[in-house]
């Protein structure tokens, strides 16, 4: 029996990892994944199924992974950054973590490649980032302590802070 071809498969697009919105740049920062998936419905003949009942998601492929800016007002795409590596089934949304967008002109948010990117908001460009031990799990936080302007974001059972410096 064939299953159905499903795209975005059932983590993709956008769907877990929460957004940013600008106020300076008035644009909307979303994570997205262009991936198909094979999904099968798997029930014995005198079951009766309620819901999602019996079923199987095979990832089968996929165009990546991308960090997409887009004018809410018009639905135009300003740019986009795709992420080298995330091509085939992709990774799932959920391993890129949420966005933060900071009034200091800077965009944050996971890579597939367990990193912490921050970005120019305006254009995209990768500003820094920073190596962690596993793809982010969260999205990242900023706080001020001491005078000293901190964002901490979690990737698997780990927190990292980094200091913002002029």
């Amino acid at each position: 029996m064939g299953g159905a071809l499903v795209s975005p498969h059932n983590g993709g697009a956008a769907n877990w990892p929460p957004p940013a919105y600008d106020p300076d740049t008035e644009l909307f920062y979303v994570n997205t994944v262009e991936g198909y998936s094979l999904h099968y419905r798997l029930h014995a003949e005198d079951e009766k199924v309620a819901g999602y009942g019996g079923n199987s998601e095979h990832l089968v492929g996929g165009l990546g992974a991308a960090l997409r800016a887009i004018d809410p007002k018009t639905g135009d795409l300003k740019w986009i950054h795709s992420y080298p590596g995330a091509e085939g089934s992709g990774p799932r949304p959920e391993s890129l973590g949420g966005l933060l967008s900071t009034a200091g002109h800077l965009l944050f948010g996971g890579g597939p490649s367990g990193h912490l990117i921050s970005y120019d908001p305006a254009d995209g460009r990768v500003l820094w980032h920073s190596g962690l031990a596993t793809p982010v799990s969260n999205t990242p936080i900023t706080y001020l302590l001491d005078g000293v302007q901190y964002v901490l974001v979690a990737g698997g059972d780990c927190l990292y802070a980094f200091s913002l410096q002029n």
